[in-house]
């Protein structure tokens, strides 16, 4: 069996058994405390790790989630649904905090985000869920008073229809400009983000 077979044979959470068990055998560390841990959507591959372990009478003693993903529709930003928005709108700000884009910006970071989750859900939602219902009027004055516009315009707000992906905030707010196509990757504030974001000609 060569290499290529053996991945596409063996699922990588079965993989990450295999080696765990493995591990566990040849330091004689059965015994000891396990703990698993998975980052992102490695929740999902938690599950199924510690449901294979359970199997070979293997039990963990704990699971650590970092950054967990448990919809993966928060990070696909798919059509007609505002709730990846909706769970971004904190990060974006957080970034912004961080990166120090925020004039006049609240010194402690946990007050600036307890601010913001509090805008989120009083006036984010509600705008997003009344759609084409919300007036012009209310638009414009959401976006006068919304938070956001310390991260990005009111005017890029306005156009985006007060709805913003990740890919276009991280873009827009690095304001990046090359002469040629190339890839970064963007230390935000919760960690080393994978995303790997396109940088284009102005």
């Amino acid at each position: 069996m060569n290499s290529m077979s053996f991945g596409v044979l063996i699922k990588t959470s079965e993989l990450s058994v295999y080696f765990i068990t493995q591990y566990l055998i040849k330091q004689n560390r059965m015994n000891s405390p396990k703990f698993l841990l998975g980052e992102s959507y490695g929740p999902f591959r938690n599950a199924s790790i510690m449901d294979h372990m359970l199997d070979l009478g293997i039990a963990m003693n704990g699971v650590i989630m970092v950054s967990a993903v448990f919809d993966l529709r928060t990070l696909m930003f798919p059509p007609n649904d505002d709730l990846p928005y909706i769970m971004h709108f904190p990060e974006y700000a957080a970034s912004a905090w961080y990166h120090n884009q925020i004039s006049n910006k609240e010194p402690v970071l946990e007050k600036f985000i307890d601010e913001i989750r509090n805008f989120t859900v009083n006036s984010y939602a509600p705008s997003l869920f009344k759609g084409d219902r919300i007036s012009l009027n209310k638009k414009n004055q959401w976006q006068i008073n919304c938070l956001s516009t310390r991260v990005l315009s009111k005017d890029y707000w306005f156009k985006s229809n007060l709805k913003v992906t990740g890919s276009e905030y991280f873009c827009r707010s690095l304001k990046i400009k090359r002469s040629h196509y190339r890839k970064i990757r963007l230390k935000i504030y919760s960690g080393q983000s994978r995303y790997n974001l396109p940088i284009w000609k102005s």
